[in-house]
């Protein structure tokens, strides 16, 4: 609404630093608000989600999934800002072949409408999970030998779903739902690794693809974690975030956080170190 677009670009005008966490964020709030101070810092995986060779084989078991099976893995919101219809749409299409499972681990808003689509369609190769604990969250990413990301059209530039850079993390390939010209599309077709998918047919046909040609899959999670070490590193964005606090600070904006006992030196020595 009005007031709500007015409120935020005098917001972003007047902000000292917008931090965004991707490049398209950052050039919609550019075109929007001429004046604002933008900047990207890239998230990061959560700690301990690290490359993984092993294939989740102790989940899987846990959850009553063949150790053999390749399994194509959604595991995040089930929010409204993701189109999960040509997911299942691929899921019937995959049923011929029992070695290919579609895992689902997460909730929101839309659980609801896949429950019963499942239900109602037989879709027997659909797992479905609720959210893993921290400490497992690592294993259960591990048994996707896919990771499966939505982007629904127009949303490009407002949201960058974290469940993407998790797969990268961890070695995985991408297949992306949604509109090609997307900023995770873009990525994923620029590094090669994973694929782009508009629909439920054409998602069946990906990772069909893909569990045919091991060596590819192979040479993909190469790619998938090269590129997260270079993009999406998490030592490498704290160190943007201290050298932009700093910066701040040295100009007498920050200058505030020295009641609260924030140790400046100790920070600057640790940027400079790196």
């Amino acid at each position: 609404c009005a007031p709500m677009k007015v409120a935020l670009d005098t917001a972003w005008a007047r902000a000292t630093a917008v931090v965004t966490i991707s490049p398209a964020m950052a050039r919609n709030i550019r075109a929007r608000t001429p004046a604002a101070r933008v900047r990207t810092i890239p998230l990061w995986a959560p700690i301990g989600v690290t490359e993984r060779a092993d294939r989740g084989l102790l989940m899987r078991r846990e959850r009553g999934v063949a150790s053999d099976a390749f399994v194509a893995l959604y595991q995040g919101s089930l929010g409204l800002a993701y189109d999960f219809d040509p997911l299942l749409d691929s899921a019937r299409h995959l049923a011929s072949d029992p070695s290919i499972i579609v895992v689902i681990v997460g909730t929101g808003t839309q659980r609801a409408h896949i429950e019963r689509r499942v239900r109602s369609e037989h879709l027997t190769n659909v797992r479905m999970f609720d959210p893993n604990s921290p400490d497992s969250l690592s294993d259960s990413l591990a048994m996707g030998d896919v990771h499966l990301v939505s982007s629904r059209a127009g949303w490009n530039g407002v949201s960058f779903p974290s469940k993407v850079i998790s797969a990268l993390a961890c070695g995985r390939p991408v297949g992306v739902i949604g509109p090609r010209d997307s900023e995770i599309a873009t990525m994923v077709c620029e590094k090669r690794c994973g694929f782009v998918a508009l629909d439920g047919p054409a998602l069946a046909d990906g990772i069909k693809r893909l569990k045919a040609d091991a060596t590819e899959v192979s040479r993909q999670r190469r790619v998938a974690r090269a590129t997260y070490e270079s993009r999406f590193d998490r030592e490498g964005a704290l160190v943007q975030w201290d050298r932009l606090l700093l910066s701040m600070f040295a100009d007498g904006r920050l200058a505030g956080l020295v009641d609260h006992g924030t140790d400046w030196n100790d920070t600057t020595e640790r940027v400079e170190s790196q």
